[in-house]
């Protein structure tokens, strides 16, 4: 394959690739190298633009070998998804320490999600990109992953929220809602983000959300909480 095989230019070969795409793989590494490929094609073109012919040309495989592993174009989509989320979920989860601190834990998340983004786009849109997942599969696979970033985010508010004088985290309601508006707005800002300053480093961004959050959470986490008595 030469790069004015590839229709997107996704993947420009080199001369090692054309050896390597000779070698029979075992069939895990050959799935993963191609959910690689799926992954980059889908998250750049959407579902809909890219087709099994295109993945296949990118992957130096056949369509009948695609169909074999996958069933469909549907399944190889929704296979690019999960992995997707799985990756980002153990990135995130990853990232927080059992002896550290809410405003530690909350930055360190920040992070690794915005790392995530930086380092994988395509596979962070299959995920969080709304517009691409426009068929009920794509988001009830979708909302699987979102439910669980969201746990993620709730277990880490009550671990560290222990360790503060107010434990605003113990109400099980306030965790839920704030989980929602973090993963929320990082996604949000995410988008803007790589969209218009992904020059920048992540931390960038992550300042953002840590003056949004960090700076009511202390507050929170201090014993002091907004009523509308305050107005």
């Amino acid at each position: 394959m030469t790069t004015t095989d590839s229709p997107t230019g996704i993947f420009p070969p080199t001369p090692e690739e054309h050896t390597q795409s000779r070698v029979r793989l075992p069939r895990a590494a050959r799935e993963q190298q191609m959910i690689d490929v799926a992954t980059e094609v889908f998250g750049t073109l959407g579902y809909h633009s890219a087709s099994m012919d295109q993945i296949a040309l990118e992957a130096s495989i056949s369509k009948p070998m695609l169909y074999a592993y996958f069933d469909s174009k549907e399944g190889l989509y929704l296979a690019c998804i999960r992995r997707s989320g799985d990756r980002l979920l153990r990135k995130v989860a990853d990232s927080f320490g059992s002896g550290h601190g809410p405003e530690k834990n909350l930055w360190n998340g920040f992070l690794a999600f915005f790392e995530y983004l930086g380092d994988e786009p395509s596979a962070w849109r299959l995920v969080c990109g709304r517009s691409f997942y426009d068929m009920d599969s794509f988001r009830e696979a979708a909302e699987e992953i979102h439910v669980a970033l969201r746990g993620v985010v709730e277990d880490m508010c009550a671990r560290s929220s222990r360790d503060t004088v107010g434990d605003p985290f113990a109400d099980e309601r306030r965790r839920a809602a704030v989980a929602h508006a973090m993963l929320g707005a990082a996604e949000s800002l995410g988008a803007w983000w790589y969209e218009n300053h992904s020059e920048e480093p992540p931390a960038v961004p992550c300042r953002e959300l840590m003056n949004f959050f960090w700076l009511g959470i202390n507050n929170l986490a201090g014993g002091r909480a907004w009523t509308e008595s305050a107005l």
